[in-house]
């Protein structure tokens, strides 16, 4: 058993250095913070009406330093916990920050060079607004410019912040384990910042009548009529937002919707309206049934009466993941690893598009990868190979990696059926004809498919990762198990 002063020389934790109630500073470059073989871990909040700085210095001691993700050339990219939560299985990225979280406006975090020091600063004033979109922590981190921030290095940091405060390790001798190589990386030391936002809605998707970062998707604006609109997929978003800052039509939204004849109807799952102010926001049961849905809402000028944003919400039961579209519009690097998520009925089917399976040789601009210049060899995958006969799975909501196995022997004979007819062009379709299994009760079950770009030379490391969701819902009596 090592005793716990020895614990603290290898592991320092650092509350927040809260100089008063709006801000947190999590300073590295002051005396004793980044030690020879200590990892330091501080902790800092976000939220509306506070301040948050990082300070990592670049020189110190004579040694190198820097803030990573490399924020000077991403400005808007941090390490984030998939599903908001950390633990040793979950990939940490750097992903964009709209993808951690939304405002009304942009420009509220700012990087910058301050003599010897790199300094990065979260600004949110009291009339800004922040929607979570999903993950309520990420990451920074202070280390050596050399170190190599692969997925053994990430997994040591995680094992510090999940064990930091309740096992005995020796940080130098954890490292060296991992990689191999010299402690004189570890002996620099490393600062670890986890961010945690405060309480605010949980809403990724949706749209308003003013110009908005506050959701994932974007809406269409309608120059003629000067409105904005979005269609959303109620079935496959737990919450849905509409920020109106003027009146909403009908009153009572998300409880009374129209239709598409503009005549009112009440019959709707949803479990919750929350009024957030300007922001409504709702979160929809699952759709009973393979049906169509179709509903509206509208937001007017309070003076003029004229529409000035329009929500649709909709059920499909024919879904869509177009690989192709999230590589060709952004870096797909910065992107979450789940890119769709869709939960599906019997009767109901799911396409995936992804850039065929073959071996590709570019030259000048890669519109498939980074849209960067470059020369590459790079080759696309989708996984699994025996796609119509074997599956990855798990139970919904479980924690374990999803399982390998036969489709029939897993899901039942005849649940799903998978068209690769079209495969070499980059074309899967999944359908749900059967309830499931009777062994999973009232659980539903998750089928997860995943793509992979390698990029030939490279590590694996930096390869394009993608994974697709599919949620089949469970069936007792003929009727799905969450009506029981």
């Amino acid at each position: 058993m090592v005793d716990p002063v020895t614990i603290l020389g290898f592991i320092t934790l650092i509350l927040s250095n809260v100089t008063n109630a709006d801000l947190d500073v999590c300073d590295f470059s002051g005396e004793g913070i980044l030690e020879p073989g200590k990892i330091t871990l501080c902790k800092g909040k976000i939220g509306v009406g506070r301040t948050t700085e990082i300070i990592c210095p670049k020189i110190l001691k004579g040694s190198g330093y820097d803030l990573f993700p490399n924020t000077a050339a991403n400005e808007a990219y941090a390490y984030h916990y998939p599903n908001g939560r950390l633990d040793i299985d979950a990939e940490l990225r750097p992903t964009d920050y709209k993808y951690i979280y939304g405002s009304i406006h942009q420009g509220y975090v700012n990087f910058e060079l301050d003599g010897n020091v790199v300094k990065l600063a979260f600004r949110f004033p009291v009339d800004e607004w922040l929607v979570s979109h999903g993950a309520d922590k990420f990451l920074y981190l202070c280390m050596s410019p050399d170190t190599k921030v692969d997925n053994d290095f990430l997994e040591l940091i995680k094992w510090h912040i999940i064990n930091g405060t309740r096992m005995a390790l020796d940080a130098e001798e954890k490292y060296q384990m991992i990689h191999e190589i010299s402690s004189e990386l570890v002996n620099k030391g490393i600062g670890i910042v986890e961010m945690t936002s405060l309480a605010y809605p949980t809403v990724a998707h949706g749209c308003g009548d003013v110009p908005t970062n506050l959701f994932l998707n974007k809406a269409d604006y309608d120059t003629e009529t000067q409105s904005y609109s979005c269609e959303i997929d109620i079935m496959n978003r737990s919450n849905v937002g509409f920020f109106c800052t003027g009146k909403l039509d009908p009153p009572s939204c998300l409880y009374r919707l129209y239709d598409m004849e503009n005549e009112l109807f009440t019959n709707i799952d949803v479990r919750h309206v929350y009024n957030y102010g300007d922001l409504l926001y709702a979160s929809f049961k699952e759709i009973r049934g393979a049906k169509e849905f179709y509903g509206k809402c509208y937001c007017r000028n309070a003076k003029t009466n004229e529409i000035t944003a329009t929500i649709v919400f909709k059920h499909r039961t024919e879904h869509l993941c177009d690989l192709n579209y999230f590589l060709k519009n952004g870096n797909p690097k910065s992107l979450p690893d789940k890119w769709c998520h869709f939960k599906m009925n019997v009767g109901e089917s799911a396409t995936i598009l992804f850039p065929p399976e073959t071996d590709y040789y570019t030259q000048g601009t890669d519109a498939v990868t980074t849209g960067e210049s470059q020369e590459a060899f790079y080759t696309s995958t989708l996984v699994p190979k025996d796609i119509k006969s074997n599956c990855y799975w798990r139970v919904e909501s479980s924690t374990i990696h999803p399982q390998y196995g036969a489709l029939n022997q897993i899901l039942g004979p005849g649940a799903i059926e998978v068209d690769d007819t079209d495969r070499a062009n980059g074309k899967i379709v999944i359908n749900y004809k059967k309830k499931l299994d009777s062994k999973f009760g009232d659980s539903n079950v998750e089928l997860v498919y995943y793509w992979h770009l390698h990029y030939r030379g490279t590590p694996m490391s930096d390869d394009t990762r993608a994974s697709v969701l599919i949620t089949l819902v469970c069936y007792n009596d003929n009727r799905p198990c969450t009506q029981m």
